[in-house]
């Protein structure tokens, strides 16, 4: 769920685009708050996290939030499970399922 309107340009990303990301993932935990569980910061490169758009790099959820985008647009985005990670959650993240 994109819960910013997408921007208005000449140039939108589209599958195969090299993308460049600074992201944060969290999950909603049980007391409501958010826990970050995975950053573009954590890589450790002090750069943003390169992808190319429609490679299956990311997780499907953020694959397909992305499509559209104008160069410097924020996305806030949802993602459901069934688009994230699924039943790996618990083992890829500690994220409970």
């Amino acid at each position: 769920v994109v819960q910013s309107p997408p921007g208005i340009c000449k140039i939108q990303s589209r599958r195969g685009d090299v993308l460049e990301l600074v992201y944060e993932a969290k999950y909603v935990a049980s007391n409501g708050m958010g826990v970050l569980y995975d950053a573009s910061s954590f890589r450790g490169t002090g750069q943003p996290y390169q992808m190319v758009l429609g490679s299956g790099d990311m997780i499907p959820g953020v694959d397909q939030a992305l499509y559209e985008m104008c160069p410097g647009e924020v996305r806030k985005v949802q993602i459901p499970p069934q688009l994230a990670y699924g039943p790996r959650a618990r083992d890829a993240f500690k994220i409970p399922i």
